[in-house]
């Protein structure tokens, strides 16, 4: 299965991210609302839909963020037809006012049938592709048992609504967008002069010299398809990036695995080996693990905090060194002493990836989706990274994590209520002036149900005064030790 390429899209509005996603008969999930925001969190059994819910979220995110495939595509006949033939006209006109100095604006109209046809290929086609991607399934196949099909309700901040049922989808609303699109012609003799810029306003101009180049009038859609995406994606994280599950055994044998993987592809030509699908999810995360730049530091604003972070989880540092298979060899280095990782603690290995992402890959206005971030974490530091993870926040990057930990729950409650002081209140609490959760940056979840009926997911109350309240964590202990909650009724009841 082959590594997608990214492209890199810049939102730089602050507004907080916001997307709501209802789903139904999705794997374990008969019926899920949840809103996407600064902090998800997911809290559930075992096998009760949290990391169907997180793929989901994973898979639309990605999907608002493959941009490249979207512009590859522009070439197609859904952008040129009377989109296309309405810029001809507008650049016919701007043929016409040369010499005029007179600037021409694309009509509302125009741009807005292009953000439909954008909106249509970006649900139907894309998300698709992504969720076949990260599931490794078929469409039918992550759909719940007995139904015949799924559905997924997504309505943003910005006004999009988008419902699929199974293969289909359909967009109920989008928005009219409201800036402008400007042509100027400029003098130049070069003929094939072409320029886009996105003011300060959010309107986009686009410079050209010759409007007869045929270039040019192909080189529109790419700029005008990110003008489109920034205008209804700007409550949408800029990607999403997705730590699984058992990420130490992941680790240990990523090399191992990467290798097989090229090996038994070169295979399946000659020889008909058959290759295992492998989820999305999955190759994603080894192959940005294999691809992290051994020749410098981190850089970015979560370098620093994920190196703080492995001095406080462990004591000793991450380091990457080169070896012969080109791939970067993860060590950790303590009192001067350089141990494999494969050598190391599970704690160790498990919370490594997360370390490293902060430190190279991660950027402001990102989604990290973490599953399990407690794993093999003693109590003691589940606190320690779940006050990083408001720190996280207060950085500007967007987290979800599925846990099964009440340690880490009672922490983040305790940084949601410190958001209502100020960092003198805080240090009195033992508590860093980032260490803190405001109540519009939080969703949290709780999964309920059975395998039976399938399993709900219930928004777990909370507020800024009181954190998480505390009914809603004898409620989570009950889910959670479902079974031992058994164990004692019958005992009661010998009695």
């Amino acid at each position: 299965m082959a590594t997608k390429t990214k492209k890199n899209i810049d939102h730089k509005s602050p507004t907080v991210i916001n997307l709501a996603v209802h789903v139904k008969n999705f794997g374990p999930i008969s019926d899920a609302n949840i809103t996407i925001k600064p902090l998800t969190i997911l809290v559930g059994p075992n096998s009760s839909g949290k990391s169907y819910a997180a793929m989901l979220a994973h898979s639309l995110i990605s999907s608002h963020s493959m941009m490249s495939l979207l512009r590859a595509r522009s070439h197609r006949s859904e952008f040129f037809t009377l989109p296309y033939q309405k810029i001809e006209t507008i650049l016919s006109r701007t043929k016409l006012e040369l010499g005029k100095e007179k600037d021409i604006t694309m009509p509302v109209q125009t741009i807005n049938k292009i953000k439909d046809t954008y909106t249509k290929i970006l649900f139907d086609e894309v998300l698709t592709e992504e969720l076949h991607y990260n599931f490794a399934a078929k469409l039918d196949d992550i759909t719940r048992f007995g139904e015949k099909e799924f559905t997924i309700n997504v309505n943003n901040a910005e006004g999009i609504n988008i419902v699929r049922c199974g293969n289909n989808s359909q967009v109920k609303s989008t928005p009219n967008l409201k800036n402008t699109v400007t042509i100027q012609h400029v003098k130049t003799a070069q003929k094939t002069y072409f320029e886009a810029e996105l003011n300060k306003s959010g309107n986009l101009i686009f410079r050209i010299g010759d409007t007869e180049s045929k270039e040019i009038r192909r080189r529109f859609l790419h700029p005008m398809l990110s003008f489109i995406d920034r205008q209804i994606g700007r409550t949408i994280p800029r990607y999403s990036y997705y730590l699984p599950a058992a990420r130490s055994g992941t680790l240990h044998g990523f090399k191992t695995i990467i290798t097989g993987m090229m090996r038994n592809a070169a295979r399946s030509v000659t020889r008909g080996v058959e290759v295992p699908p492998i989820p999305g999810t999955i190759v994603e995360f080894m192959s940005e693990m294999a691809e992290i730049p051994i020749e410098r530091e981190g850089e970015g604003l979560f370098a620093s905090l994920g190196k703080e972070l492995e001095n406080d989880l462990h004591g000793g540092r991450i380091i990457l060194s080169s070896s012969e298979t080109g791939m970067p060899e993860i060590e950790y280095e303590y009192a001067g002493h350089r141990i494999p990782l494969y050598r190391t603690s599970s704690s160790i290995s498990e919370s490594a990836p997360l370390t490293l992402f902060l430190r190279y890959i991660v950027r402001k206005r990102d989604l990290l989706i973490i599953e399990e971030p407690e794993a093999h974490l003693h109590p003691s530091n589940q606190l320690i990274l779940a006050r990083y993870i408001a720190r996280m926040i207060r950085a500007g990057l967007n987290i979800m994590i599925t846990t099964h930990s009440i340690t880490i729950l009672e922490q983040l409650s305790l940084c949601l209520q410190a958001g209502r002081f100020d960092n003198n209140s805080r240090t009195k609490m033992n508590l860093n002036d980032d260490e803190y959760l405001m109540e519009n940056e939080v969703s949290p979840y709780l999964f309920t149900g059975s395998p039976t009926d399938g399993y709900k997911a219930c928004q777990i109350k909370f507020s800024a005064k009181d954190g998480i309240d505390q009914d809603e964590f004898l409620k989570i202990e009950d889910v959670l030790n479902n079974q031992t909650s058994c164990i004692d009724q019958y005992m009661q009841e010998q009695k």
